[in-house]
């Protein structure tokens, strides 16, 4: 069973993906702040299907429009579903049996590993992109590009100790079982390990029968 601090990095890493990916501070040029979604220049902000459907909110911001952003946008989106794939399935399978919470668990180390890489790609490019026009002008800080990267690595971190946690009670469920050796009783009588003679004065006799080892021919003696 994942203790709190892991469920706590999963949430983080979708809340911080869930911000980056409502705001628009992928790329900030002066009165400029750009998303994946719309854009504000100047307190205006637009969608970027209005300005392909002609509603500009600035004549210079024409020639940004044609960037394509669709690819981030899917990118972003399986992102954050799959960390919220993830949450759900460590969240809502702690009381299960323990099969059915070590494959949920595994499932979401691949969601979590899908998340961080399909929240890295955005992540770079724009990063990519932001390093080439800091050399043009004085840029402001891209605090989306910050947020989505952080909750990438946590997608990541998230991977990471679910896995070992997966390891964690595998191990203990080995050395947990205990090996009993098998029981020597023979109608109700323990028989000590001892060279396959029997003790002197015999065993105890039973009901109706002689004692053995009394009235019988002794063993052989090598």
């Amino acid at each position: 069973m994942l203790r709190p601090l892991p469920v706590l990095v999963c949430v983080g890493s979708i809340v911080l993906q869930v911000i980056a990916f409502a705001t628009p501070g992928w790329f900030r040029i002066g009165s400029l702040n750009m998303g994946i979604w719309y854009m504000c220049i100047d307190g205006t902000c637009a969608s970027y299907i209005d300005a392909l459907m002609g509603l500009t909110i600035h004549k210079a911001s024409k020639s940004i429009y044609t960037v394509g952003f669709l690819e981030f946008q899917i990118e972003s989106t399986l992102g954050i579903i799959a960390g919220l794939i993830g949450t759900f399935l460590i969240c809502s399978c702690n009381s299960s049996s323990t099969s059915n919470r070590k494959n949920a668990h595994i499932c979401a180390v691949f969601m979590f590993a899908a998340s961080g890489i399909c929240s890295w790609i955005p992540t770079g490019k724009f990063a990519h992109l932001y390093s080439l026009y800091s050399l043009v002008g004085d840029l402001g800080v891209p605090y989306s590009i910050i947020l989505m990267g952080c909750g990438a690595t946590l997608a990541f971190v998230a991977a990471l100790v679910i896995f070992v946690s997966i390891s964690k009670d595998g191990q203990q469920q080995t050395t947990g079982q205990v090996l009993h050796p098998p029981s020597y009783a023979m109608q109700g009588v323990n028989h000590p390990q001892s060279s396959g003679y029997p003790p002197q004065g015999g065993y105890p006799a039973q009901s109706g029968q002689p004692a053995y080892g009394q009235n019988s021919i002794p063993p052989p003696k090598y």
